[in-house]
């Protein structure tokens, strides 16, 4: 017999969590069975597992929890997210195999892997808070069983810890808020730093081209939500955060609506050719991104062969500034505006601007020879490649996007920790990067963490980056489902 759910943690300020109504973590099996017969018998494997995780957790219920049992209470939780977040990762995989005809009741496949997207992210926010907080939620458990008055429930006790953590929207210790004069601060020596300022006051944007004041802004390249020990960390040096997310070089003055635009991935500001490589700067070529299903992911083909990226191996002093741009004759680094959204072609900047298709391909003017730093610039290439490519068919390796170089990445540096690089691909799109995307842009640590730590930085960076457009598009769930497997209690002769 199920548990009746009779006590919760307290909480003055914050509601009960809500349950994930429609959408639930299982399977839908008229998704299940229009897969192949070899994905349905992993997925038939995957199920049979988390319903011994699912018993094991009732069974964790009828004793008040102590130490010892809240740890191994929060260990088999960590085991059913991740057994889920197989299953859900073989269903991306077969609808992007069964490509546009695949027959999902009268659902387009995009929208379903949407959805498919949403659900994996909220089983890896729970995963990052399970890393994040551990101390914090056994406590809570603990506290919770010992004060009932009567027989506890502790899939309800989790889902209110958990929910009133992420309503809070509470931070791991190490990340700070951005202060706002910090902010100020920095914006005013960004403008001084690019020398954008006219006689009569107004700043110039390198991307439009044009004088303004209401309609500029100081944009980070690298947002500071990321954190900056995560941050630190994917570029060289955990302690050196601060100092990226504040550098002159991880900002740019921009048009105010080009900002969101650029956070979203719209378009890319990518290093120009050199001169010689190209007739003329306006000309383009057709460049392909090489991009390979995660070789280890459930169910994927192993059989095509990943070329392994040269990279650089440097000592970690020489690893904590911001890369400098690798140009010979020591002139600026040119960079050009690349635009991914064809569909907002025909739309005018801020409203009355010039066309985004306009701008599409032309290089940027400064005003004096600093330049955004290579590096930051590369991590958000990378970033919006990888979250283009995400829900297309898993043999798809080929991303054609028109970028006016002969190269991928016209300019080489050690700009991102390889290992991170890797964890991000699988994190962003269950991807694996090859050659094309990782040759000489970036290093093999000396201080790299375990797999597992690099997994959960890996998870915290993505979703601190895509839960917010998750939440502007309405398509974001605050709480747990305490319904969704461990207050199912199932009995022991099942």
């Amino acid at each position: 017999m199920g548990m009746a759910k009779k006590n919760r943690i307290p909480s003055a300020n914050q509601s009960p969590p809500r349950p994930f109504l429609p959408d639930k973590f299982q399977i839908p099996e008229r998704v299940s069975s229009v897969t192949s017969p070899e994905i349905q018998k992993q997925l038939q494997d995957l199920e049979s597992s988390h319903l011994k995780l699912k018993r094991r957790a009732s069974k964790m219920s009828v004793n008040r929890l102590d130490p010892k049992t809240s740890m191994e209470y929060l260990t088999n939780r960590k085991e059913q997210i991740r057994n889920l977040e197989q299953q859900w990762q073989l269903i991306i995989k077969a609808v992007k195999d069964a490509g546009p005809t695949i027959d999902l009741g009268g659902e387009e496949p995009d929208k379903f892997l949407g959805r498919c997207w949403v659900k994996r992210a909220r089983l890896a926010q729970e995963d990052v808070t399970i890393a994040r907080h551990e101390r914090r939620i056994i406590d809570a458990l603990r506290a919770a069983f010992n004060d009932a008055m009567e027989e506890p429930d502790v899939g309800a006790a989790y889902a209110e810890i958990l929910t009133n953590i992420w309503q809070t929207n509470e931070k791991a210790p190490d990340w700070s808020a951005r202060n706002p004069h910090k902010q100020e601060t920095w914006a005013e020596e960004l403008r001084q730093y690019y020398n954008v300022y006219n006689e009569e006051g107004l700043v110039w944007c390198p991307i439009v081209k044009d004088y303004a004041i209401e309609t500029r802004t100081a944009a980070h390249i690298v947002p500071h939500s990321l954190g900056l020990a995560n941050i630190g960390y994917l570029f060289g040096n955990p302690d050196e955060g601060y100092k990226y997310v504040w550098s002159m070089k991880n900002g740019l003055i921009m048009h105010s609506s080009l900002e969101k635009q650029f956070d979203k991935g719209e378009f890319i500001i990518i290093p120009a050719p050199a001169k010689s490589e190209s007739s003329s700067d306006e000309s383009t070529l057709s460049n392909k991104l090489a991009i390979s299903p995660q070789k280890d992911a459930p169910g994927s083909s192993k059989s095509a062969p990943v070329v392994p990226p040269r990279t650089h191996s440097l000592p970690a002093n020489q690893r904590t500034s911001p890369q400098k741009a690798q140009n010979t004759k020591d002139e600026p680094v040119r960079l050009v505006f690349k635009l991914l959204n064809k569909s907002i072609a025909g739309a005018r900047i801020g409203g009355s601007g010039p066309e985004y298709g306009f701008v599409d391909g032309k290089e940027l003017v400064f005003k004096n020879n600093k330049r955004p730093g290579l590096r930051f610039l590369y991590y958000h290439y990378i970033s919006t490649i990888l979250r283009y490519v995400r829900y297309e068919k898993a043999n798809w390796a080929q991303h054609r996007v028109e970028i006016p170089t002969g190269q991928i990445w016209a300019s080489p540096g050690a700009y991102l920790r390889r290992s991170m690089l890797k964890k991000l691909a699988s994190a962003i799109g269950d991807n694996e990067l090859d050659d094309g995307l990782t040759n000489n842009t970036t290093f093999e640590g000396d201080d790299n963490k375990s797999e597992e730590e690099e997994e959960i930085i890996s998870k915290e960076i993505v979703l601190r980056k895509e839960i917010p457009l998750l939440k502007a598009k309405g398509e974001w769930i605050e709480s747990v489902d305490e319904n969704n497997y461990e207050s199912d209690n199932e009995s022991d002769d099942r």
